[in-house]
């Protein structure tokens, strides 16, 4: 892990000079175009449905059950999917995987307090490359996970207002490329940390936006370096600034990324991370807002009244949230 974050920082500067999905033509990979390293590929594991795959679970069944998006007509004999259950699906980051202890944490605390269908999503061999290849791959990933919920919503008229996204990293991003293949539809997206490196504040068709739901929720925690560090979101919240968060080490900032999942994970159990509408996160410490109203960040049930960017402060190490404590 470290070894890949130590790469990730080498290769920050390349890529933060440029959008890498406006500009796809100029990265070479093993003397590759991007474009002619996937094509390469498509005879080993370059093709999507080998690299794209589905794992169910419920309250009923645990247990992670793969489906098959050409046989989504027998999800619910195959496996433990209930089509009167709203539905969550769970991507993950770069150099990780569908089944890493976080992911997991995060479908079984859901499944503690929520009846639904859990769908993790593992692209877990298009994750684990040269990251400029990755983040092009991108749209394909989104855009065969948008097909599929298109086609469970045709075959079981399901309403794609029973779908909700949740992506980490690069993870965040994909979920826009599903809202796009979904017409922005599907009920609501929470980005944990969005990926800073390859992505443009300017191009959000390239990235997570609010246009890709109908609501998009963001936590940025390490907006330092690996994180997103502007609104990408209807409601974005800054813990702690954003950029680091306490108990994480400068040099480590893969612990700064990864505390959006914790963040998230202890909210849908919690409801002690207290927050206040900002400008500034310095303004917020200053006591400017401290006669406002106080909203909860993350929880069970996405919060769709909320609008703009919330600033709150929490403990180093868990639990994390600190209630009026943090106030």
């Amino acid at each position: 892990m470290m070894k890949s974050l130590c790469y990730l920082i080498y290769l920050m500067p390349v890529v933060l000079a440029e959008n890498i999905c406006e500009k796809r033509s100029s990265i070479v990979y093993q003397d590759y175009t991007a474009d002619e390293w996937v094509e390469s590929q498509e005879s080993t594991w370059g093709n999507t449905e080998k690299c794209v795959l589905f794992y169910t679970s419920n309250r009923q069944n645990r247990d992670l059950q793969r489906v098959l998006p050409s046989e989504v007509e027998n999800i619910t004999g195959v496996s433990s999917f209930n089509i009167s259950l709203k539905t969550i699906f769970l991507i993950h980051g770069w150099k990780s995987v569908y089944n890493s202890t976080y992911n997991l944490m995060l479908g079984n605390a859901y499944l503690d307090v929520r009846d639904v269908n859990i769908i993790y999503i593992d692209w877990d061999k298009w994750a684990n490359i040269f990251y400029p290849i990755s983040v092009y791959l991108l749209s394909r990933v989104g855009e065969y996970i948008g097909q599929f919920i298109n086609e469970i919503s045709a075959t079981f008229n399901y309403s794609l207002e029973n779908i909700e996204l949740v992506g980490h990293s690069l993870g965040a991003h994909i979920c826009g490329y599903v809202g796009g293949a979904t017409n922005s539809a599907i009920s609501s997206i929470t980005g944990l940390d969005p990926a800073k490196p390859g992505f443009s504040k300017y191009h959000p068709e390239s990235r997570l936006s609010p246009d890709d739901a109908q609501y998009v929720q963001v936590i940025h925690t390490a907006g330092l370096m690996v994180g997103s560090s502007y609104t990408v979101g209807d409601a974005d919240y800054i813990p702690n600034g954003g950029c680091t968060q306490p108990g994480c080490c400068l040099l480590k900032p893969i612990c700064d990324h990864d505390r959006s999942y914790l963040y998230f994970i202890e909210s849908l159990r919690s409801d002690q991370f207290i927050a206040k509408k900002c400008e500034s996160y310095d303004d917020y410490l200053a006591g400017q807002y401290k006669n406002d109203p106080q909203i909860i960040m993350g929880g069970a049930a996405v919060n769709r009244t909320l609008f703009g960017k919330y600033c709150l402060k929490t403990n180093s190490t868990s639990p994390f949230s600190l209630g009026d404590i943090g106030l």
